[in-house]
């Protein structure tokens, strides 16, 4: 089977990306399944739950096959940025460490990742590659463990009805607020790509 790929969306742009389906492919009991966005859309549009359903079927029946795929679309298309997982996480250990090594071998391909999965980062004791921008997705009520803190830059979910102390200020330039269009912080080198190389975080507003 061949992969679905999407060529962006309105708040990506033309942005290469790659879906797993939500909470199958997430870790367990998280706080964000009742109100997952990616959830909703899975439920309401057959295109996209077939899509989503594809690729890690794709994967869970040949992981090889499945990365090789996403490698020969990388030579092909050359891409500038490419995202893993608007929908989904990484489902184990075996996959963030081929997502490694498609980041080493398209050097000129700048990657990101949002992640729960904070007990596979504990356990695996690799830092991301300098293409490569894995952030950490905090949650109201979702522990944060500390020696990732200091290792990951975190995107926030500014929630007003349940607000977390915890986020850091956008005012005081703390962080970077989400414009909700990845062009406009990609032009300006402010990117979620470079969270780690400027030093922030982002605060996305729940809607």
């Amino acid at each position: 089977m061949k992969l679905s790929i999407s060529k962006g969306n309105i708040k990506l742009g033309k942005i290469y990306n790659i879906s797993l389906p939500p909470v199958k492919s997430c870790g367990k009991n998280l706080p964000c399944y009742a109100t997952c966005y990616a959830q909703k859309a899975y439920r309401m549009y057959p295109g996209v739950r077939k899509a989503w359903n594809k690729n890690f079927a794709v994967y869970k029946k040949d992981s090889s096959d499945y990365f090789k795929q996403i490698d020969d679309f990388l030579t092909e298309k050359k891409p500038t940025h490419f995202r893993w997982h608007v929908a989904g996480d990484f489902p184990d250990v075996d996959y963030y460490v081929r997502v490694l090594g498609i980041a080493d071998k398209h050097k000129d391909v700048k990657f990101l990742a949002f992640t729960k999965r904070f007990d596979m980062l504990k356990q695996i004791h690799a830092l991301p590659r300098e293409n490569l921008s894995i952030v950490l997705s905090a949650w109201f009520n979702l522990r944060l463990d500390k020696g990732l803190r200091n290792q990951y830059p975190v995107a926030w979910m500014d929630d007003k009805k349940n607000p977390d102390q915890r986020i850091p200020s956008t005012l005081r330039g703390e962080a970077i607020a989400c414009p909700s269009n990845c062009q406009i912080c990609i032009k300006k080198d402010m990117s979620c790509w470079n969270l780690r190389k400027i030093g922030l975080d982002v605060v996305f507003l729940k809607h």
